[in-house]
């Protein structure tokens, strides 16, 4: 009887397991390298048509110059992605550092709100101009929150993407002292730093004021490699990131509620999709890790 009782118990602990993990929402992120304004919308209704994301980040979070293509075709892909049921939050700049950057900032809170959407933060400056609107703000990644207590400062509002950095277990602990949902980076390049000064321009010896838009090109950001000819961090703008691409798979064991994933020049239909089975339990993590490892 004792035994029959385990078993039971087992049993049912698991499809709790599964039921929570299958309420997981996926997330694209807002783009983070320059593609020129037609893959952007290319990409954007592809996303509504094939790709089974639930929340789509639109916008330039990397440099004020590179609105013009993100922007570009702005009300077609949100009432494409909206009509395809997607949730749809306008991302903002991760640094604002000139007046430039702060008219960047307000324009897109104005398109945000004359589409009656949420906006998503990157810079506490942002934050000032929205926290009246907490209900429709989401934080960003590049907002530093590492405790209780900044999570706490930020009670209130629709969601908080932790930093790149954090580890999941971090993650799953800050989850769980609060009541807002916590969303969580799990596949790409990760951003390990944003600077004032332009990265890709200094790579090819421009200036940031004339950089002539050289970043064009690295659709996956530009790899960077030691003297030795060793792979080690690639750059995109005012943005360092990872050489290598994050795959965070076990997702069984962490309380988050929504699994961020970037946008790259790759078959992101494919990544979205493995993440979509292992919500669903229908892949296990072992055969998820292959599939991304060869993308």
């Amino acid at each position: 009887m004792l035994i029959l009782l385990s078993v039971f118990f087992l049993l049912l602990n698991k499809k709790y397991i599964i039921c929570m993990t299958n309420k997981k929402k996926i997330s694209l992120s807002p783009i983070l390298f320059n593609w020129n304004a037609e893959t952007v919308r290319d990409f954007y209704l592809k996303v509504a048509d094939e790709i089974p994301a639930d929340i789509v980040y639109l916008g330039e979070v990397n440099c004020h110059k590179l609105k013009a293509f993100s922007y570009k075709y702005i009300d077609e892909i949100i009432k494409k992605l909206s009509d395809a049921g997607k949730e749809v939050v306008l991302s903002t700049l991760a640094l604002v550092v000139n007046k430039d950057a702060e008219k960047c900032v307000d324009e897109v809170i104005e398109i945000a709100r004359s589409n009656d959407l949420s906006i998503e933060a990157n810079d506490i400056s942002t934050f000032q101009k929205l926290k009246d609107n907490r209900e429709n703000t989401v934080i960003g990644s590049f907002v530093n929150v590492y405790n209780e207590d900044t999570l706490a400062y930020f009670n209130g509002v629709k969601r908080v993407c932790l930093p790149f950095e954090l580890s999941a277990e971090n993650a799953d602990k800050l989850a769980a002292k609060t009541n807002t949902p916590i969303e969580f980076f799990t596949w790409g390049r990760v951003p390990l730093s944003i600077s004032s000064r332009c990265f890709s321009a200094q790579a090819n010896d421009k200036t940031e004021q004339n950089c002539g838009m050289v970043c064009r090109g690295d659709t996956n950001g530009l790899d960077v490699r030691t003297l030795d000819n060793q792979e080690f961090l690639s750059v995109s703008g005012h943005m360092v990131l990872s050489d290598h691409y994050k795959r965070f798979t076990d997702i069984q064991n962490i309380n988050i509620e929504v699994l961020r994933i970037s946008p790259h020049n790759t078959d992101m239909k494919k990544v979205v999709e493995v993440y979509r089975k292992l919500i669903k339990g229908d892949i296990l993590q072992q055969e998820a890790e292959n599939i991304l490892s060869e993308i």
